[in-house]
């Protein structure tokens, strides 16, 4: 039996950026539109992680 794995991530340099993504979250705002804009991963271009 294969099993996968996905993870989502959102990289960001300050706790503080961390802690508004948050709450912008917590509001109701996508994940996958946070990560394009905020992310310093290059995988934020993508949403924010691998599918």
């Amino acid at each position: 039996m294969a099993q996968t794995a996905a993870a989502l991530h959102i990289l960001v340099k300050h706790q503080e950026k961390a802690e508004d993504i948050i709450e912008q979250l917590k509001k109701g705002a996508k994940f996958q539109t946070l990560a394009k804009k905020y992310s310093t991963c290059p995988s934020g271009k993508k949403g924010g992680g691998f599918r």
